[in-house]
């Protein structure tokens, strides 16, 4: 079996083979075929691969190229990851909103739209492609904004798609490592769009733990020194990492009402480093 990850010269990649070495008795992969446009990513990625391939004995062979008809042919899954634009584009998107008041964010509001803009076009003619060198393949879009994009390809006319996103079994994770319970023991009802997704309940040995899980972000923080100003008004917190470097504002009535608690994390806008 032949896998191809447009955008093989992404951060994920490693991830991507590390993976597929620990599933390789369940998963028959022969060959993976790593494409790129960016050939110093391409080239940095593919040394990365060659090292853990060694390790592990050599389970397949992984190729590159920056051809796409190349890394097309005979595929039977082709993975599609980039970014139209790169982190500069990313950028723009997100501060762009900030400015005017509006969410930045790559999936979502204005940003998701204009990144959904750059990448449609580039994503139906790789599909296309995909079609003619191997009709029988599947696409796998991890590219955001997933659902945007996935839906653009089904309304194209290519069938045989299928949208992913890291952020529910992400989110899934550490409401399990919260509760103490295994991953496996945990099941969420899950909806919206990826990156602005709601969690309507989180059952756990038949018991629905989520008014729990907000009953904990609704109660302040014990105070070490002087609580928070942010808590005396009454606002739960978006993060606890000092990192994070600011709360947004959520009151426990709010909490309740929508049956939620908000993602704990938050980037500062511009900051490449905390992107990478």
């Amino acid at each position: 079996m032949i896998l191809t990850v447009v955008g093989g010269g992404g951060m994920r990649t490693p991830l991507l083979i590390s993976g597929l070495i620990a599933c390789r008795p369940h998963l028959p992969v022969d060959r993976v075929v790593l494409y790129d446009v960016d050939t110093d990513a391409l080239a940095m990625v593919a040394a990365l691969a060659e090292a853990m391939l060694v390790r592990s004995g050599r389970p397949f062979v992984v190729q590159t190229t920056t051809s796409a008809p190349e890394a097309f042919a005979g595929a039977s899954f082709v993975i599609t990851s980039i970014r139209v634009g790169g982190l500069g584009g990313r950028i723009i998107d997100e501060q762009v909103p900030l400015h005017y008041g509006v969410v930045g964010q790559e999936t979502t509001g204005p940003g998701g739209w204009a990144m959904a803009l750059r990448t449609i076009p580039v994503l139906v003619e790789y599909a296309a492609q995909v079609q003619r060198a191997a009709p029988d393949a599947w696409i796998i879009n991890f590219t955001n904004p997933a659902g945007l994009i996935t839906q653009a390809l089904v309304a194209a006319g290519t069938s045989r798609v299928i949208g992913i996103c890291d952020s529910p079994p992400a989110l899934g994770r550490r409401i399990a490592g919260y509760l103490g319970v295994a991953e496996g023991d945990l099941a969420l009802d899950y909806l919206g769009l990826n990156h602005l997704g709601w969690v309507r309940a989180a059952w756990a040995g038949g018991v629905d733990r989520l008014p729990e899980i907000l009953g904990a972000y609704a109660r302040p923080p014990k105070p070490a020194a002087r609580p928070s100003p942010r808590w005396r008004r009454g606002c739960a917190p978006r993060c606890s990492r000092p990192s994070c470097g600011e709360r947004t504002p959520f009151p426990p009535t709010r909490l309740r009402s929508l049956r939620d608690a908000p993602r704990t994390w938050r980037r500062k806008p511009g900051s490449i480093e905390t992107w990478r």
